[in-house]
C-alpha cells in the first residue's frame, strides 16, 4: 500500500486542505407552504467540502452549478471554517467554470473565481481524468 500524500498527514488545522465535489440536483419544498404541489418544489445542488486530514465535512447548497454560485458557497465556507490553502477536486462537468483538461494544466475560466483564489493564495489541484481514487475523498 502506498503512503498517504503529505497534505493528508501532520498536525494542521481542520479544513486547511480540502476536497470539493458537487452533487444533485435535489428537489426541496418551500417551508412557507404545507401543500404538496409540484410548483412548491425548487431544484438545488449540494457542494461537499471535505477536510483531507480529519475527514470532517461541510455542506453548502446552491441554486445552480455556475461559477458565481460556487464562489458564494466558498465564501460562506471560508467565513465558518477559515481559508483553505489547498483545494483538491475532480475535473468533472459539475464544475462548469473550469476549462477542459489540457495535459496537466487546468485554468479557471471564471474571472471572479480566479481573482478570489489569487487574492487569498488558494491553490487548486485537479486529479487526473477518469481516476476518482486519486482524490482520496
Amino acid at each position: 500500500m502506498l503512503p498517504l500524500p503529505h497534505v493528508r498527514m501532520g498536525p494542521v488545522a481542520p479544513f486547511l486542505h480540502i476536497g470539493v465535489d458537487c452533487f444533485g440536483p435535489m428537489y426541496v419544498r418551500s417551508a412557507k407552504t404545507s401543500e404538496f404541489l409540484v410548483t412548491n418544489f425548487r431544484k438545488v445542488y449540494g457542494i461537499l467540502f471535505t477536510c483531507l486530514v480529519t475527514r470532517a465535512i461541510h455542506l453548502e447548497f446552491v441554486e445552480d452549478l455556475s461559477g458565481d454560485q460556487f464562489l458564494q458557497a466558498l465564501i460562506r465556507f471560508k467565513s465558518q471554517r477559515g481559508t483553505p490553502k489547498l483545494v483538491v477536486s475532480d475535473n468533472g462537468r459539475n464544475f462548469t467554470f473550469v476549462q477542459p483538461l489540457l495535459g496537466h494544466k487546468v485554468e479557471i475560466n471564471d474571472p471572479n473565481v480566479d481573482v478570489y483564489f489569487k487574492q487569498n493564495a488558494i491553490n487548486w489541484h485537479f486529479i487526473p481524468a477518469y481516476s476518482p481514487w486519486e482524490g482520496g475523498v
